[in-house]
């Protein structure tokens, strides 16, 4: 599977990359965010887009939006899970009714983070 990473944050782009890579079976695209995040996706088109709630240029809702807006009809089904320091339910769930498939608290455990978006792509 191939996971787009869209965080302005080195250090969880790292961690999230180690920590996904490691089985062999996927392979982590990194961006940092921005307006420059729609190319990559195009260029890109990856399974699955791990987006960051917070960052400078454009946040991560914001960015949802412009994905969803673009005419085709492939990205528009391309799955996304937010990671997000924003714990509150109302927050979570303004996430959720964006479309998004799931959301990953930050910080995440980078052992059990493949397993968490397992769960969120086929639940039991």
């Amino acid at each position: 599977m191939k996971i787009l990473l869209i965080d302005d944050d080195a250090d969880i782009r790292l961690i999230t990359k180690i920590s996904l890579e490691k089985s062999g079976q996927h392979e982590v695209v990194l961006s940092e965010g921005g307006l420059e995040s729609i190319d990559m996706i195009l260029q890109e088109l990856p399974d699955l887009i791990l987006l960051d709630y917070l960052m400078p240029e454009i946040d991560g809702p914001e960015l949802y939006e412009k994905l969803r807006n673009i005419p085709n009809s492939r990205l528009n089904e391309i799955p996304v899970i937010f990671l997000t320091g924003k714990t509150k339910d109302d927050e979570i769930q303004e996430l959720l009714s964006l479309g998004a498939i799931g959301v990953i608290k930050k910080p995440f455990d980078p052992l059990t983070l493949l397993n968490e978006i397992i769960n969120i792509i086929s639940p039991k």
